[in-house]
């Protein structure tokens, strides 16, 4: 799995946190949300498997490389992008933004532009969040490999430094569902299959993964440092 190239995926610069106005969030009471409950939901969710991709997102040695910090939220409210919506043939893809609530701040690369800190409020653009189809019936949405982000539960997000439109900003890299015991499930690098890692070892598993970082330059966009890391300047 690798990260979906051009999705919008913003997080405000440091200092500079942003939450979406009341009357603009959904209706929809937050709660804690068992893992019964999220499989209940993911089971209707409809699965974008076509999003353009670009890094490479699944390994804690993917984190170390690209990321900036790793965080834990709290999801408190959202809202659907309507205006925003793209044609994807027999239905349309809507984006949403999702307001979390930063509680724990796991992991942060020294390099980082953009800081990030416990009990900041964040709206993560995410894409897509719905699907609505030509028959009028509309899903929750999410690309292949996600987490989809649902009110009322805690997640995991791996966030790296982007620049778009004059702004220097965090864009969400990975989002990870945390299971009742406390862990997240991870790609592992060196072999096929997975790996659950306890939060508090995360910081420990991304500091020994053997790769080199490639540090963010301000005024960078994440594309143009994949084009630096790949070689491919002009």
């Amino acid at each position: 799995m690798l990260l979906a190239a051009g999705c919008g995926d913003r997080l405000p610069p440091a200092g500079e946190a942003q939450s979406v106005p009341q009357q603009e969030q959904s209706d929809t009471e937050p709660a804690t949300a068992s893992t019964t409950e999220r499989d209940a939901a993911a089971s209707e969710t409809f699965i974008d498997g076509d999003a353009e991709l670009m890094f490479p997102n699944q390994t804690v040695e993917d984190w170390a490389q690209w990321g900036s910090h790793v965080v834990q939220v709290d999801v408190v409210g959202e809202k659907k992008l309507l205006d925003r919506a793209t044609d994807a043939g027999p239905y349309n893809l809507i984006p949403r933004d999702v307001v979390v609530d930063v509680t724990n701040v796991l992991w942060s690369n020294p390099n980082a532009i953009t800081g990030v800190t416990p009990g900041e409020p964040l709206t993560l653009y995410t894409y897509p969040g719905y699907a609505q189809f030509d028959d009028g019936t509309e899903k929750p949405a999410m690309t292949e490999g996600e987490a989809r982000m649902e009110i009322g539960a805690s997640y995991v997000v791996v966030l790296m430094d982007d620049h778009q439109d004059g702004e220097q900003y965090l864009a969400p890299m990975r989002t990870m569902a945390i299971d009742d015991a406390g862990t997240v499930l991870v790609n592992k690098a060196d072999a096929p299959g997975t790996t659950s890692i306890k939060l508090a070892a995360l910081p420990q598993s991304i500091d020994s993964a053997k790769v080199e970082n490639v540090v963010a330059k301000p005024g960078e966009s994440v594309a143009e440092r994949w084009v630096r890391y790949m070689g491919l300047e002009d």
